[in-house]
């Protein structure tokens, strides 16, 4: 038997459904939850080079990015979580709120329905979309 098939998913870390470890994604969200924007990005955009598929990171990426003031960037990174894993409703409700932050509040409120129909009792997303609508 070859490496591969001993090990998958070890020392090719071009394979689709190898992705980051617990660890590193953890570091990640440390690093936001204390404020260190930048830092949490060199990190996160790092580890999206060798794990561009994985929608977590893509989530987690927009947010560092909107908190760096990157709406566009977060945006996209939301954007691509959702291509990834189209019932994410934490990335819906993400995507809305940069939306309605760059003031495209008619898209947000969209995402905004989108992160509902998934989980109903979002509350967060609840008042997201009253936060939109009334803008």
């Amino acid at each position: 038997m070859s490496e591969k098939e001993l090990n998958p998913g070890r020392g090719n870390d071009d394979d689709a459904h190898v992705g980051p470890s617990p660890k590193q994604l953890d570091e990640i969200c440390e690093l936001y939850n204390r404020g260190e924007f930048h830092e949490a990005w060199l990190r996160g955009t790092a580890l999206e080079r060798r794990f561009p598929a994985v929608p977590f990171l893509q989530n987690m990426l927009g947010a560092v990015c909107c908190n760096l003031g990157r709406l566009d960037e977060g945006v996209a990174h939301y954007s691509r979580a959702l291509q990834l894993q189209p019932a994410y409703p934490e990335a819906s409700n993400n995507l809305g709120v940069a939306l309605s932050l760059a003031g495209k509040h008619a898209e947000a409120a969209v995402s905004l329905r989108e992160a509902l129909r998934l989980q109903p009792d979002f509350a967060e997303a609840h008042n997201n979309l009253g936060k939109a609508l009334s803008a």
